[in-house]
């Protein structure tokens, strides 16, 4: 149940600071501020009898909201990802295992756990869901608005969580081996489509894809826009000591974009078997030995030879996707961890799909 209680941690931070336009913590999340901020404005009320104006219910509602849509837009990319792999498989069967893949997906402990909380993640989970759709969606029909939105959907992961750069890889290995008139991607267009896409993607377009993807990192100009109007930055201690929470600098911002205070957390030297277990151990926890069993004969059948059309670009999206999301969570070393796992089970309900 999606409560109205003040929480503590980051979830509380989460409840006062959006509505407020104040800054959060590194790296700042201006995305989920701004968006947050007028979510907040909302004339919202509860079926539990929450007054309107309680924003702390209404930042809770808002990760409902928010991870609901990235369930729904799961059931896309899964759908665009049989029609891809399984071409021969009929509609109904496909949109039944795309709706089943995303309620499962919708349903996993963590990410549940942080769809009734305000925080981060739910938002996190639909940018990483629409720019999984977005890709497909070019690979199934070159179109280079495809492109230019999944462009603009990374660009606007990166102006909201950070990790969203662990997917570069995979995007653009995706998009190169699915440029149309190109290899098998040709062959797998729908001929209607052929002389659209016989125009796709050119060396002229990767400017523009670059400014589209860039432009959204504007928005962590809202981070020293904001900071003189943010009273909290600066809490007084005791012997007249006072504790600087950010910096109107540049090299500040850098810092505080970056995650600078959370660098420290990256150790190279955790124990790479003890680590591994605790990753097992979590996808196990959400998915059951059933699903993972599932995903790997899924992962499997994307691999064969001959047995998937544009296997090695299916398989640059979702393993590179997979591997860079699982690296970084091993060396990373912060308390709740857990929860940056949510993407890689994204990834595993899509070949759980297949």
């Amino acid at each position: 149940t999606v409560g109205a209680r003040v929480l503590p941690g980051d979830p509380g931070e989460f409840q006062f600071v959006p509505p407020l336009l104040g800054i959060a913590h590194p790296t700042g999340y201006p995305l989920y501020c701004l968006l947050g901020w007028a979510w907040s404005r909302l004339p919202l009320g509860s079926p539990l009898g929450v007054p309107v104006a309680d924003v702390a219910y209404r930042m809770n509602l808002f990760s409902a909201v928010a991870a609901a849509l990235a369930a729904g837009v799961t059931c896309l990319a899964a759908l665009a990802l049989l029609r891809l792999a399984l071409p021969a498989l009929a509609p109904w069967p496909r949109r039944l295992v795309a709706i089943l893949a995303a309620a499962i997906l919708a349903v996993t402990p963590t990410l549940w756990s942080q769809a009734v909380i305000a925080e981060v993640y739910g938002l996190n989970t639909l940018l990483v869901a629409t720019l999984f759709y977005l890709l497909l969606r070019w690979g199934e029909e070159g179109r280079l608005r495809h492109l230019l939105l999944a462009a603009m959907c990374f660009g606007l992961g990166l102006a909201h969580h950070s990790t969203t750069l662990l997917l570069a890889p995979a995007a653009l290995a995706y998009a190169w081996l699915s440029r149309p008139g190109r290899g098998e991607a040709a062959l797998l267009l729908r001929a209607g489509l052929q002389e659209h896409a016989s125009r796709g993607l050119r060396l002229a377009h990767l400017p523009l894809l670059a400014i589209v993807g860039l432009a959204p990192l504007l928005l962590y100009a809202y981070i020293p826009l904001r900071a003189p109007h943010t009273p909290y930055l600066r809490q007084p201690l005791d012997a007249g000591r006072e504790l600087v929470l950010y910096e109107n600098s540049l090299p500040a911002l850098l810092d505080f974009v970056t995650g600078g205070p959370f660098g420290g957390s990256v150790d190279l030297s955790v124990h790479l078997g003890e680590r591994l277990s605790m990753a097992l151990g979590f996808l196990r926890g959400e998915l059951g030995w059933i699903g993972l069993g599932l995903a790997l004969v899924g992962l499997v059948r994307l691999a064969i030879p001959g047995g998937v059309p544009g296997r090695w670009r299916l398989l640059a999206l979702t393993v590179l996707a997979f591997l860079a999301l699982l690296a970084f969570n091993l060396v990373y070393t912060i308390g709740d961890i857990y929860v940056l796992f949510i993407p890689v089970y994204l990834v595993v309900t899509l070949w759980l799909a297949v």
